[in-house]
């Protein structure tokens, strides 16, 4: 059921119960404290290149925390980079995992159209729209 975890990577602790548990990933009471999120195939939009200093972190696997104000809601930064699992967005045609460069304030990735079942989204941001970065995709596992 749900998102495949190793006991091992990363290190496994159950975290608290979300208030909109997703039973499609995880059971009530083994709510992951820790979950890992990879990005692949991200392009920089070309009005931000050579101006972001850290690159975006494709085939990356970057550990996220359970936040303790939000349960629901797991994150990480990385260089500039914030990287975000919201579970609570999971099917209201967002992935709830998200990558935002905190230099510019801008997205390279929001998940498109997931619903509560999916672990792995497309990219839906487009240089058009003022993003930092399109195509692609990402996942947790």
């Amino acid at each position: 059921m749900g998102i495949p975890t190793d006991p091992t990577d990363p290190p496994y602790e159950y975290g608290n119960d979300c208030a909109d548990l997703i039973p499609e990933l995880w059971e009530s009471g083994k709510v992951p404290k820790y979950i890992t999120a990879i990005f692949t195939g991200i392009n920089l939009c070309p009005d931000y290149v050579g101006t972001i200093a850290d690159p975006i972190p494709n085939d990356i696997p970057i550990i996220l925390t359970q936040t303790p104000e939000n349960p629901c809601q797991w994150m990480e930064g990385y260089d500039s980079w914030n990287i975000i699992f919201d579970a609570s967005l999971l099917g209201q045609n967002k992935s709830g995992l998200s990558l935002l460069n905190f230099v510019f304030g801008r997205f390279a990735f929001l998940g498109s159209d997931a619903d509560r079942t999916l672990t792995s989204w497309p990219n839906e941001c487009l240089c058009i729209e003022g993003k930092v970065g399109e195509g692609g995709s990402g996942r947790i596992y």
